[in-house]
């Protein structure tokens, strides 16, 4: 058991690498026994998320994670360094509070989601409306709604089609990832300014969400960090701090509803449900609580290496934020989708990033992208037919 939790630590790390998913790793490394498929699932996603985090503020491509960094390539090193140590407090943060809901999660979980299931989707709606009504003018606003309506068309096309197996990576990279690159190397911002005060009160809200979503209809992490985006957008520190704590939570639930409802949210979490089947080490019960301790543990170790290097990995990452680094990184991207998913992925990537350089050139705040998968999950929530 050791050795598969020290195999999925290990193996985590490729969480830098945005386009290598951990449902990749666990198709090509397997374990016999059940408990260690159980532990080596449960460590390598929840660490591997833990780096995903980091690499989605460090070099802005967003992950499947769903990490939209606010943070510009411009941002010196202690501020790269500072908004990577706040993510990794809230992901720590996040997963300790997952710990302690865990226990109540399915006895009031059911009833809330039952209860917010019908008016999620209006309750949705009421973010978006209410960024679009701080804009200072008109054009800003109308501006905004077109680039929403845009992402939204493109990625309700992404999401529904089998032109790629996996479409959030392309979808996200071109929509964020490649047009704050571009900016990046013309010495521009790349996103949001670096900044905002993360409180004790958006872990929270972001634990909660991330626990919500898997008894709610399309939301995934993708959606509710999006809309987060929408609603705290001006604020880098309260956004990275709900960002990374809808992750870890997300993740974290996955693992415990996993058991307790016995349907899966993610593929870890079924790679883990699937081998408690055959767990022969002493009851479901010792069999769940490893797999919950080595998704716990691979958080909390996670962090714990990011945070410590992350004033040289910062000094490192403000330095390479040059024009041929830009470059360097989007032709790696590029390179990376069509190689695991081929020219249906690069047709995603490119109509995303078409629609991220014109909400750039229109002078758009780049949240109004989160349309691409806001407008999708609204419309599968409303049961609307297309």
């Amino acid at each position: 058991m050791i050795g598969a939790f020290l195999a999925g630590l290990a193996l985590s790390v490729l969480g830098l690498f945005p386009i290598i998913h951990p449902n990749l790793v666990l198709s090509l490394v397997h374990f016999g026994g059940p408990l260690e498929r159980g532990v080596f699932a449960a460590a390598l996603a929840s660490a591997h998320l833990a780096f995903a985090v980091f690499a989605g503020i460090v070099f802005l491509i967003p992950s499947q994670a769903a990490v939209l960094s606010p943070i510009s390539k411009g941002s010196s090193e202690r501020a790269i360094a500072d908004a990577v140590k706040a993510s990794v407090r809230a992901f720590a943060a996040a997963t300790a509070l997952s710990i302690v809901l865990a226990p109540f999660s399915m006895a009031i979980f059911p009833a809330i989601a039952g209860a917010v299931r019908p008016i999620a989707p209006f309750l949705v709606i009421g973010v978006v409306a209410s960024f679009v009504i701080r804009e200072k003018a008109v054009r800003g606003a109308v501006a905004g709604l077109f680039i929403f309506s845009l992402a939204a068309a493109v990625g309700f096309i992404s999401l529904n089609s089998a032109i790629a197996r996996e479409p959030l990576l392309p979808l996200l990279t071109g929509l964020f990832g490649l047009p704050a690159l571009i900016a990046a190397g013309k010495n521009q911002e790349a996103g949001a300014a670096a900044g905002g005060e993360a409180r004790p009160a958006h872990i929270a809200a972001g634990t909660v969400a991330g626990g919500l979503s898997g008894f709610l209809p399309a939301m995934t992490p993708a959606f509710l960090t999006s809309a987060a985006f929408l609603a705290v957008g001006e604020n880098a520190g309260a956004f990275l701090a709900v960002n990374a704590s809808v992750v870890a939570a997300k993740n974290f639930f996955d693992f415990a509803n996993a058991f307790s409802i016995g349907r899966a949210r993610s593929g870890p979490a079924a790679v883990a449900l699937e081998a408690s089947d055959g767990a022969g080490v002493g009851g479901e019960g010792a069999y769940e609580a490893a797999v919950l301790a080595a998704a716990a543990a691979g958080a909390f170790i996670a962090c714990g290496a990011i945070a410590a290097a992350a004033p040289r990995l910062a000094k490192f990452a403000a330095k390479a934020h040059s024009k041929n680094a830009s470059a360097a990184i989007a032709t790696a991207v590029v390179a990376g989708v069509l190689a695991l998913e081929g020219t249906g992925g690069l047709a995603i990537m490119a109509g995303a990033c078409a629609v991220g350089l014109l909400g750039t050139a229109l002078g758009v705040r780049p949240a109004y992208c989160s349309g691409a998968l806001i407008g999708p999950s609204l419309i599968y929530s409303l049961g609307i037919a297309i």
